[in-house]
């Protein structure tokens, strides 16, 4: 996501989506980041932890946060997802993916 920041503000980032792990075992990352692939602004961890199951399931998951102060200028933000390769068990889908940015003056 690309912002133009008219004056000293910050900026509120949000993605959304719905997460399905298809078994257990199973989780991946959503989040916010300065670069692509990075997450180092916000994450978020989704999925189910533990357990041998195949049963697949259906998870929302959000990663907002309130980023600044920043001054003028040109800014973009990555809205990133990983599998996480810990378990690397089953398969994991995103659908419903829904980005948003906000500016706020100072």
């Amino acid at each position: 996501m690309h912002i133009t920041a008219p004056t000293d503000g910050y900026v509120f980032l949000s993605v959304t989506a719905t997460v399905t792990v298809h078994g257990d075992s199973t989780a991946c990352t959503l989040g916010w980041g300065t670069s692509q692939g990075l997450t180092d602004i916000h994450q978020t961890l989704v999925g189910i932890l533990d357990g041998s199951g195949t049963q697949r399931r259906s998870l929302s998951a959000t990663s907002s946060v309130l980023y600044g102060k920043i001054g003028p200028g040109n800014y973009t933000f990555y809205a990133t997802v990983s599998k996480n390769t810990f378990w690397d068990t089953y398969q994991v889908d995103l659908v419903d993916i829904s980005c948003s940015t906000t500016f706020f003056d100072a």
